[in-house]
This record gives structure tokens, sequence and C-alpha cells, in this order.
């Protein structure tokens, strides 16, 4: 075998092996949704700061933090200035009912409404923007 394919062989090994302990092993891995849930519950009852997806739903105002939605208490709606923006709002956390229990009228009817579960809801909020 020649000498320069022995050398370019060993380069093409190192530079393999300079991959994949720098780049593939230093990737941080991404927060799994049971460890990010523990870590919102932790913070129930306290004033803290979430960041997240600025967006409307039905029931008003909400955050995604991460894939789970906090409700903005008080507020119906976020402006074109903040939807779909990445925000840092501050305020209380809480866990209460938020979106009204469906129910089943006489005639069977349903009326709009949730499940009647607790939902995760910032009170007295405070909201920043990111550029």
């Amino acid at each position: 075998m020649k000498p320069r394919y022995v050398i370019l062989a060993l380069l093409v090994i190192v530079f393999g092996l300079v991959y994949y302990f720098v780049l593939y092993k230093t990737k941080t891995k991404p927060v799994n949704n049971k460890q990010f849930q523990l870590s919102l519950q932790e913070m129930v009852n306290a004033s803290t700061t979430l960041e997240g997806k600025a967006t409307n739903a039905k029931a008003g105002a909400m955050v995604l933090v991460g894939n789970d939605p906090v409700y903005i208490d008080g507020l119906d709606s976020w402006s074109k200035n903040f939807l779909d923006k990445q925000v840092s709002i501050s305020g209380k956390l809480v866990v209460k009912s938020f979106i009204p229990k469906a129910e089943v009228n006489k005639s069977g009817e349903i009326s709009q409404g949730g499940s009647g579960d607790e939902d995760y809801v910032l009170e007295d909020v405070d909201v920043k923007m990111y550029k």
C-alpha cells in the first residue's frame, strides 16, 4: 500500500473520531414531556417567569411552554405585536379549571366547553416580547 493512502485512511479515521466525540456526544438532548411537566408542577402556587410562544385559543390567550398550554388569566387574546412570537411572561402559576365544563341538556345537546379538568393558569401577569 502506498504511504499517502495510509495517511489518507488515518486522517479519515481521526476526523471520524473527532466528529463523533466533539459533535455527536455534545449535542443537547431534548427535554422529555414528563420531565417538563414536573418542572411546571413544581412552580405551581409560586411567582415565576415562563418563556414560550404566544397563541390564541378559544378559551383565551395562552403561552405554549414546550407542548403545554398555560392560559393567561384576564387576557382574551394576544395583540398582533405578540401573537405567534416568543414571549417571557411573569406571574403566579396556579392550577384550576379554566375552561368551563361541557354540559348536556335534556334534549341531548352538548354545550361548548372542556372536560372540566384543571389547567395551568398564570395570574397577575407581566409580559415581555423577544426581538
